[in-house]
């Protein structure tokens, strides 16, 4: 029986993908964007994350949590010790809540079972199962499966991928995938390699597979003040939406600053680069025009 390793299943999702729908985050990712969102799914194993700001005296005393410094290093170290105590163990005696583990594994069967219940709502809301991440085809089997499965239920699929993988794998997504909701994250090569720490050539290069294949895409741009918000990563997102018609809709996913206290949790320096603030309304306005002006339709911005 496959089994995948995730981070979570969230219900009645209306940002991933058309109608409501069931989100499969899986967890792994070959990409280290500076400005992940979900930093809980880049790696590929269960690992813990702790809320020092919860954590009572007494707790941190009985586990030998207390005197680490109030850094990222210090706290990477308090999560060696909760590793080394044991995952079950420390959540046993953190009553506050203040340890958070990342990470279960479930069988295709246990997925579909929570896919299922939603049914009703995916036929009146044209919605369906969407697997994300991290990136999903990290875990090709078992996000195949997931995929396979609901569409022989005649659930509607969506692949939330970075786009990132071996060129046969991406054609094996083809026949278990209603719309792909694909990641284009800078536009030139240095600069990619720099945010994400992978190169773009072979996400191009799937791009123009899916693209030439008949598939449905939604191009999904995350868009960061002063690191690739210029007025040439635009005109190339328009270029591409032109260049294929596959290409339904541009999201425009705007900076927020939710994600940092992940960052904290698991130990992670948050990057000096990223904005303090989250982009303000006026700043969306600004980006959207700035890509219709090169081109750009069926334009959103969250």
């Amino acid at each position: 029986m496959t089994r995948g390793l995730i981070t979570d299943i969230h219900r009645a999702s209306v940002v991933d993908g058309p109608g409501l729908r069931t989100t499969v985050f899986v967890k792994g990712c070959s990409l280290r964007c500076v400005w992940c969102h979900n930093p809980e799914t880049q790696k590929g194993r269960i690992e813990p994350a702790i809320d020092r700001g919860v954590l009572t005296p007494s707790e941190a005393e009985a586990l030998g949590l207390d005197g680490f410094p109030e850094t990222a290093e210090g706290t990477r170290a308090m999560l060696e010790v909760i590793q080394a105590r044991g995952l079950d163990v420390c959540q046993g005696q953190l009553s506050s809540g203040a340890l958070t583990v990342y990470g279960r594994e479930v069988t295709v069967d246990a997925v579909m079972e929570e896919v299922r219940k939603d049914r009703d709502y995916y036929v009146n809301s044209g919605g369906g199962v969407t697997l994300s991440g991290g990136e999903p085809m990290i875990q090709p089997e078992f996000t195949l499966e997931v995929m396979g499965a609901s569409k022989a239920e005649g659930i509607h699929t969506v692949l939330d991928t970075t786009g990132y993988m071996d060129r046969g794998l991406c054609a094996s997504t083809l026949e278990v995938t209603d719309l792909y909701l694909y990641d284009f994250k800078a536009s030139e090569e240095p600069v990619h390699q720099e945010l994400t720490g992978v190169g773009l050539e072979r996400i191009l290069g799937n791009l123009d597979l899916l693209a030439t294949s008949g598939a449905r895409i939604w191009l999904r741009c995350p868009i960061i003040p002063g690191l690739n918000d210029a007025e040439s990563h635009f005109q190339a997102i328009a270029k591409l939406q032109q260049k294929y018609p596959a290409i339904e809709r541009v999201h425009l996913l705007t900076w927020h600053t939710m994600g940092l206290a992940k960052f904290k949790r698991l130990g992670k320096p948050v990057p000096a680069e990223l904005p303090a603030d989250s982009v303000e309304e006026v700043t969306k306005v600004r980006y959207r025009e700035a890509l219709v002006a090169a081109g750009g339709e069926s334009v959103e911005v969250f």
